[in-house]
């Protein structure tokens, strides 16, 4: 007796919706890659190309990531060019303010007044800062760089300094009887020591010598800042500090003078000082751009093997997404049919 093959309703219902489930997981592959024009599992359809692959990819991400540092090193650069020309603008007015008030004892309030601005301006500029950080202090990037000088340890420095080598307070009358040769003395000898040695960083900056160091490029590193301890800016603040002290002194003309002059030529030697670091910042500035250039090439090329390895062509990926669509609404018809068949509709 022969025996006809049967096939049951549930067998044709399953079969057909595993069939469904395979394409919807096709459908869902074929969908990514129509919008992103790249394959959805690279590493299967790769193989052993993947690891080219996600070489390109490492190095593009790492190539991101230092143009992306590089945008805020160059913001703060650009920042420091900012007060670097103002601390420039601060030397030729605190020249030229000394220059005209030189014999005329009328000018002294209003120089006075000039010179105090001229110090807190120096101060305020050296210690900008940048999204929280101050681009003067060297590594210690956390707090402000500069003290104050009215009333802070510069000033009571200056006085100590003044008391210790005259044996009388600026402010006593017997100020008046400085001579020119022993000013010249006192500002060469011991103040401007003062400045450009240790008393700068007890009295005024906690900036360190150490500047931040910055990754510039694959494999290069360079200095990416200023610090406040720069001889430039001790210059200008001595300048200034010197002028402003001892214009208030009861100084005879001609020992003020003398003060005004070496404050002129000190501040003029802080304005060339300063200058010198606008070319560093400069030249910094360039290097960036420069390296970021190269960098972007280098992630184009990147880009376009990556895009070679893991590229779909769009227009077949969208034509078989089509067909996928259609053989998905035909399962789906099919399915229904499949679910009507009962035999009771046959009884």
């Amino acid at each position: 007796m022969k025996v006809t093959p049967h096939v049951a309703t549930y067998s044709m219902f399953n079969s057909v919706r595993n069939a469904t489930a395979s394409m919807q997981i096709d459908l869902v592959r074929l969908q990514q890659e129509v919008v992103t024009g790249k394959l959805a599992d690279s590493g299967l359809v790769l193989g052993a190309r993947s690891e080219n692959l996600a070489s390109f990819k490492s190095d593009i991400a790492q190539l991101k990531r230092i143009i992306d540092t590089n945008g805020v090193t160059a913001s703060r650069l650009d920042m420091t060019q900012t007060a670097l020309r103002q601390l420039n603008a601060i030397s030729d007015d605190l020249v030229n303010t000394l220059g005209l008030s030189l014999g005329d004892e009328a000018q002294k309030n209003v120089v006075l007044t000039e010179l105090q601005n001229a110090i807190e301006q120096i101060t305020s500029l050296l210690n900008t800062q940048v999204n929280g950080v101050h681009i003067f202090g060297g590594v210690n990037t956390a707090s402000a760089p500069m003290a104050a000088h009215t009333g802070g340890a510069g000033e009571a420095a200056f006085d100590t300094a003044f008391a210790g080598h005259f044996g009388f307070a600026k402010t006593d009358a017997a100020a008046a009887g400085i001579t020119a040769a022993q000013m010249t003395d006192f500002l060469e000898n011991v103040l401007e020591p003062q400045f450009m040695g240790a008393g700068w960083t007890t009295d005024y900056s906690s900036a360190t010598d150490e500047t931040i160091n910055a990754r510039i490029g694959i494999d290069t590193v360079a200095s990416a800042s200023v610090s406040a301890n720069e001889d430039g800016f001790r210059k200008l603040m001595l300048g200034a500090v010197v002028a402003k002290e001892l214009y208030a002194a009861p100084l005879s003309q001609e020992a003020r003078d003398t003060a005004a002059l070496f404050a002129m030529s000190s501040a003029k030697t802080g304005g060339t000082g300063i200058t010198g670091l606008e070319s560093s910042v400069g030249l910094m500035e360039n290097r960036i751009d420069r390296q970021n250039k190269t960098m972007t090439s280098q992630m184009d090329v990147l880009t376009r093997l990556s895009d070679n390895l893991e590229g779909v062509d769009q227009y077949e990926a969208s034509t078989a997404l089509t067909n996928l669509l259609t053989q998905i609404e035909a399962s789906y018809a099919t399915t229904a049919r499949i679910q009507q068949m009962s035999i009771m509709r046959y009884l």
